[in-house]
């Protein structure tokens, strides 16, 4: 939370969820030295447990920046395009981090100066950004709810 809230405060908006990552690869590396298995860290277990159920609210909350009719048919067309030809990339926490990190971008452009034509296109990219971003999330959440019950079973 220092890590999120604080990066705010000083003015380096993105640095925030980037320590959050930083960190837990460093701690998970520091329980694998300790002699701890991946699979039977208890903290990890728990963090996975609280991820299974913060993960849907922190998606539901950034795609709420979608507005569906606004998008432009090129655009469906590219994330499409990229859904369908990347199966295997939303099996990777590569998504998770880019939709956490995608409005980034759209709080940067706002902060940011200039023509008002100038703007509106900058803001149209960062919305672009983000919408690419949070679909190709959405298929990961949803290939892994898919595939939820099989993990149960075995």
């Amino acid at each position: 939370m220092v890590s999120v809230l604080g990066s705010e405060e000083i003015g380096w908006g993105g640095s925030g969820p980037l320590a959050v990552i930083a960190f837990s690869f460093v701690a998970c590396k520091q329980w694998v030295d300790q002699g701890w298995e991946l699979e039977d860290n208890p903290v990890a277990t728990a963090f996975e447990i609280f991820w299974m159920f913060f993960e849907p609210m922190l998606f539901s909350v950034t795609g709420a920046q979608i507005v569906i009719a606004d998008l432009q048919p090129q655009l469906v067309l590219v994330v499409a395009g990229i859904v369908i030809t990347c199966v295997v990339l939303p099996w990777m926490a590569k998504a998770t981090v880019q939709a956490a990190l995608a409005p980034v971008a759209l709080d940067e452009v706002r902060k940011m100066t200039g023509s008002e034509e100038h703007m509106e296109q900058l803001v149209k990219y960062a919305e672009i950004v983000i919408n690419v971003c949070i679909i190709q999330t959405k298929a990961a959440c949803t290939r892994r709810l898919e595939t939820f019950p099989q993990a149960i079973d075995s």
